[in-house]
């Protein structure tokens, strides 16, 4: 049997499927969805400059003087060309305003305050560069502290070696002679240090044999 609308009685109509008209719908193209870089990706070489001045820590325990015009130059041009590094980074990232030419200010943080305030970075960076070079400073002092006090010492057992040798030319009967050794006298044991010894217009060379625990002994020079 059949009804009026072209259908046949007693049928279920289908049911209408709103996922699936939504699967055949013609969709508009997508956007790509553009990822915000990450804060350790952006400040991977933020973090190696803040704490870059460990490296004159470093060369300070190598014996080098941090001081020096050269090893100042070598950590600037390593700071610089980290610098550029990062600058690169962040204008990638889309911070076109950050340049390195911050990092060739004689102060190294101006360009670690720059990167923070124009990348809009943080903080934390130009903080733990300055605490990182506290700590370097703080290193230099005393070591310098200490060299200066062993300095100081070796100088005084200098005076005390040349008494001691006329004391010892005084014994043997020879009161009139005057030694004169150098003012820094300190090093390895069994290093040799020369004095100069004079008596009566005669000059000789006397030497002085390091030992250890501050002990020493001399002998006229052959």
């Amino acid at each position: 049997m059949h009804g009026g609308d072209g259908g046949t009685w007693g049928e279920t109509p289908p049911r209408f499927d709103a996922r699936r008209a939504a699967a055949e719908r013609p969709h508009p193209a997508r956007l790509p969805v553009i990822q915000e870089p990450s804060p350790a990706w952006l400040n991977r070489y933020g973090w190696l400059l803040a704490v870059s001045p460990a490296v004159l820590v470093a060369l300070a325990i190598m014996g080098l003087d941090i001081e020096s015009w050269p090893v100042r130059g070598a950590y600037l041009v390593v700071f610089l060309g980290l610098a550029v590094l990062d600058a690169r980074v962040l204008r990638t990232a889309g911070y076109q305003s950050v340049t390195a030419f911050w990092a060739l200010v004689p102060v190294p943080v101006m360009y670690l305050v720059h990167r923070t305030r124009v990348g809009r970075q943080s903080w934390l960076v130009p903080v733990l560069w300055a605490i990182v070079a506290a700590g370097a400073f703080v290193y230099g002092m005393v070591t310098a502290d200490g060299e200066e006090a062993e300095v100081a010492e070796s100088m005084a057992v200098g005076s005390i070696v040349e008494r001691g040798v006329e004391d010892a030319y005084q014994s043997a009967g020879r009161g009139g002679v005057a030694v004169d050794c150098p003012e820094v006298m300190w090093g390895a044991v069994g290093e040799v240090f020369e004095c100069a010894a004079s008596e009566g217009g005669t000059s000789w060379t006397v030497e002085i044999v390091l030992g250890a625990d501050d002990a020493w002994t001399w002998r006229e020079a052959s």
